[in-house]
């Protein structure tokens, strides 16, 4: 780990890495998987602010406070699922946490959000709630 530990990047990447392994092959319902997009939207849900930077532990904690404060079921891949695709758009859109548009989002899902389809407006609609469709 001495290698790694200078390293924002290297030290992100392995700690994506390792959330998804144990994520897809030990327990999907106990490691929530740690990804930017995910980090941002969970900081932006519980405080209103898209934060960086949070250990594994701390991800995971507030993972964990959110699925409770949640007043529906929802599991742990679900949630996951949420993080990620929200956290996509509102880059792509450049909406918060986000302070301009990215393009360099999941190039398939660049290509579903830009879809002039009715269904996949009527979800983007859905995910981003009131208030927040440009």
């Amino acid at each position: 780990m001495k290698f790694v530990r200078g390293s924002k990047h290297i030290t992100w990447t392995f700690r994506s890495f390792a959330s998804k392994f144990a994520h897809f092959f030990i327990d999907p319902n106990q490691f929530p998987i740690y990804d930017s997009y995910a980090v941002k939207m969970l900081t932006y849900h519980l405080n209103g602010k898209g934060r960086e930077g949070l250990s594994y532990e701390q991800f995971a904690a507030g993972f964990s406070a959110l699925k409770d404060a949640l007043d529906f079921p929802v599991t742990t891949r679900e949630l996951d699922r949420y993080l990620w695709l929200a956290g996509q758009l509102r880059a792509w859109k450049g909406l918060s946490p986000w302070r301009r548009p990215y393009t360099g989002i999941n190039s398939e899902l660049r290509r579903l959000f830009e879809s002039l389809a009715g269904e996949v407006q009527e979800l983007t609609r859905a995910v981003l709630g009131r208030g927040e469709n440009p």
